[in-house]
Formats: structure tokens, C-alpha cells, sequence
């Protein structure tokens, strides 16, 4: 026999580039520790930060890990990391938090958790660390398809903290959102109503009721400032009044531009809609209308588009529907 090779090869070791483009890619905590280095190595005086790390086999250690490192870049000024379907728990996520809340410069905070079974008191914890970010101009939080429930009265909390914030986006879809959630999350909306300039609320597939819709148009109203708003209630139980008051509160924002809705699946039926319409027409400075998946009969959308023609100012007017 010739020479044989009887040592083992060596594994190699992965090659990391820092970008958005390592969502699903089978990492683990292992992975996440040299990627922890590179950060510490190449982004210690950087002020952007942005990773994709969705749909991995991240656990405690390596998102701990990338905490540690995140916290070290003290000059960031904007992060954005897409932590969502991995496998660490409330535990990680906490630790993580604490590591990341040295980053006091921040302007701008784009997390993502989706698919994480949180509880209450982790987004209380949340609430005390992000509002040590006391120079955010804007928060993106995602937690969809997880379990947030009375937890959204604490990101409701947190928008009243932060006195500089302008801009937020929730995502909170299929997340099990409770009545007493929403109506913390509009509460707090009204606390920095004078600050705010564009909403985004991602809360289909919960259980919001006419009581905790009302409440949100309530707040919604109040924010005279408003330039850009986005709600999508798929799948929800807003009623009629919940419908007619939604209406109403865009009515009564002086400065909104920008308005995308999607209502399918709720219980207002065809007087809702045009009672939503009837209050939207009032807008007075709406340039741009869109209205997603909805469910209408034809004569329906035909009063609706008639009524929304007295919108004044109105350039952009889209609705995507489906007839029965």
C-alpha cells in the first residue's frame, strides 16, 4: 500500500462578512462568538451597524456574546440587528439587552425578536433599558408571532420616555395582544403626542376589540404633528364604532399625508366602512390614501370612493379589494 493520509483535516473556519446577508445560514453560538470578534476588530468607532441574523440556531451564548461586542461600539449612533427565529430565550434576549444598553448615543434602534416566547416582565426589563437611549429619534421593534399580550403597555411606557422620538414602527402581528396592551401602547402614544411624525402599527391576527380601537384613534387624533401613518388590523374584532372613531381620529390629524389601512377580516360591515370613509374625508392635508385587502360589496366601495373624492388634497387614492 502507498502512503496513506491518515490525519484528520482540519475543519475550516468560517469566513465572516459583516452585512445583512446572514439570515439563514446555520449559525450557532459558536458562529456568533467570531462574529462577536470581527465586530469588536472592525466596528469599535463605528457609528452603523446593521446585521441579519434571522433563521439561525443562535442560543443564549452567542446572542450574550454579540451583546458584549455590540456594547463596546460606545459611538454607534444607529443599529440595526434581525435577530428573529433563532434559539435563545427571555434570558438572552435580557442579557443581550444590558450589554447593549452602554450604546447611550443611539439615534436609531431597529431589533427584531420574532418568534420568541417573551413574557411581561421581559418587556418591562426592555422598558428600563431602552429608555437609558435617551437621543432616539426612532425605535423599530418587532415581535411578531410571539407572545406579547399586556406586554405592549410597556412599549407604550417607553414611547413616553423617549422625548425625542419622531418616529416609531411596531410590529406585533399574531402576537397574542391583549385589549389592556393596546389600550397601554395608545396611552403612551398620547404621553409624546407633540414629537410624533410617523406611525407604523403591525397588529394583525390579535384580539383587539371597539374599546382598545377607540382608544388608539383617541390617541391617534391627537397627534397634531403626524405626517405618515400605517395600520394593518387584519383579522381583528374593531366593530363599527371602533371603524367610525378610526375615521374620525385621521379626520382630526391637521398635518397627515400619508395613510395606509388594511381592515379585512374585522366586524364592521358595509355602515362601518362608509362611516370610516365619512371620517378620513375629512382630512385636510391627505395627499396619499391606500386601503389593502378589504372585503367590500361593490356598492359599497363605490360610496366609499365617492365619499373619499372630498378628501382635498388627495393625489394618490388606492384600494385593493376583493368583491363579494
Amino acid at each position: 500500500m502507498g502512503n496513506q493520509c491518515t490525519a484528520k483535516k482540519k475543519q475550516k473556519k468560517k469566513q465572516f462578512r459583516l452585512d445583512d446577508r446572514l439570515g439563514f445560514n446555520d449559525l450557532n453560538d459558536e458562529d456568533l462568538i467570531q462574529i462577536s470578534q470581527l465586530i469588536k476588530k472592525e466596528h469599535l468607532n463605528s457609528q452603523k451597524l446593521k446585521l441579519g441574523l434571522s433563521i439561525n440556531k443562535v442560543g443564549n451564548q452567542g446572542l450574550m456574546s454579540l451583546g458584549e461586542a455590540v456594547g463596546q461600539c460606545i459611538q454607534l449612533k444607529e443599529l440595526n440587528l434581525d435577530l428573529a427565529a433563532n434559539k435563545y430565550d427571555q434570558n438572552g434576549v435580557k442579557m443581550f439587552c444590558d450589554h447593549i444598553s452602554n450604546c447611550r448615543d443611539l439615534t436609531s434602534l431597529t431589533l427584531s425578536f420574532s418568534y420568541c416566547q417573551l413574557q411581561e416582565e421581559d418587556f418591562n426589563y426592555m422598558q428600563q433599558v431602552f429608555s437609558q437611549f435617551e437621543q432616539l429619534t426612532y425605535l423599530s421593534l418587532t415581535f411578531s408571532y410571539s407572545i406579547v399580550k399586556d406586554g405592549a403597555k410597556h412599549l407604550g411606557q417607553l414611547i413616553s420616555m423617549l422625548s425625542k422620538l419622531e418616529s416609531f414602527y411596531f410590529d406585533l402581528r399574531e402576537s397574542q395582544l391583549t385589549n389592556q396592551g393596546l389600550i397601554g401602547l395608545a396611552d403612551g402614544i398620547i404621553s409624546n403626542h407633540l414629537k410624533l411624525t410617523k406611525i407604523v402599527l403591525i397588529l394583525e391576527y390579535n384580539q383587539i376589540s371597539e374599546v382598545s380601537a377607540v382608544r388608539l384613534s383617541q390617541a391617534i387624533s391627537m397627534c397634531q404633528n403626524l405626517i405618515e401613518l400605517t395600520l394593518f388590523l387584519k383579522a381583528n374584532r374593531v366593530g363599527m364604532n371602533g371603524a367610525q372613531q378610526l375615521g374620525i381620529g385621521i379626520g382630526q390629524c391637521p398635518n397627515l399625508k400619508r395613510f395606509n389601512l388594511e381592515l379585512m377580516y374585522n366586524h364592521f360591515g358595509e355602515e362601518g366602512f362608509i362611516l370610516l370613509a365619512k371620517g378620513i374625508s375629512r382630512s385636510k392635508s391627505l395627499i396619499q390614501f391606500s386601503l389593502d385587502n378589504s372585503i367590500v360589496l361593490q356598492v359599497t366601495l363605490d360610496k366609499f370612493r365617492m365619499i373619499s373624492k372630498k378628501i382635498q388634497k388627495l393625489v394618490t387614492y388606492k384600494v385593493n379589494y376583493r368583491r363579494y
